[in-house]
């Protein structure tokens, strides 16, 4: 920086003085106790105020020549330029919110507490729940026709074949279905035997 104030002087675009004033109060962030909870400014933070500041002094200087007046633009603006809130919010401490890490238990008593503070349900609601799915999938191959939505000619009779695939049930009653052949299959399921134990690629008032 001291570099760099150097060069602006003696190519006539800032005195020496008032860019060194510059980067002084710049740096001077570093040394600022920050509140509590919070970080010290970093110089990560210095050089993106430093940059925000010359993007802001470019977007309103048209020229780096003298005024009229005898005054340089970057002489006028760099006092004051560190002020604005485009520049002053890099340089605000940030808040220390790094997570903190939990202790490590310790072998033997501590480890035993710890299992026996967690709750009881953590591990039983699961395996009901993994023996309830179990449960279901086990008998959904053996599932038969029950309840006031089975027709009464197929009550106590297979709904779906030996894979698990659904039946067509009118082609299993008086009915019966062409929308396919025997052993084929319909949107409504495959036309095999409904009784239980046979599935073979008859209707069900076929099978003897």
């Amino acid at each position: 920086m001291r570099r760099r104030a150097l060069t602006f002087d003696l190519v006539g675009l800032c005195k020496f003085e008032i860019f060194n004033a510059y980067h002084s109060e710049l740096l001077q962030h570093l040394q600022e106790e920050p509140p509590p909870g919070y970080h010290h400014t970093s110089l990560i933070q210095i050089l993106r105020a430093d940059r925000a500041a010359f993007l802001l002094m470019a977007e309103q200087v048209t020229s780096l020549k003298r005024s009229p007046a005898g005054e340089l633009p970057l002489e006028k603006l760099l006092p004051t330029v560190l002020s604005k809130p485009t520049v002053s919010f890099h340089l605000l401490p940030l808040a220390a919110n790094a997570p903190v890490k939990p202790a490590a238990p310790k072998a033997g008593g501590n480890k035993r507490k710890l299992e026996e503070s967690a709750p009881p349900t953590s591990t039983a609601a699961p395996k009901a729940a993994a023996t309830k799915g179990k449960g279901k999938g086990k008998n959904k191959s053996k599932k038969r026709g029950r309840g006031p939505n089975v027709p009464k000619e197929l009550i106590g009779k297979s709904l779906e074949g030996p894979s698990g695939q659904r039946l067509c049930w009118p082609f299993n009653m008086t009915t019966g279905c062409r929308d396919a052949a025997p052993g084929g299959h319909c949107e409504r399921g495959m036309h095999l035997c409904a009784e239980p134990g046979c599935h073979k690629p008859h209707s069900l008032q076929q099978h003897s």
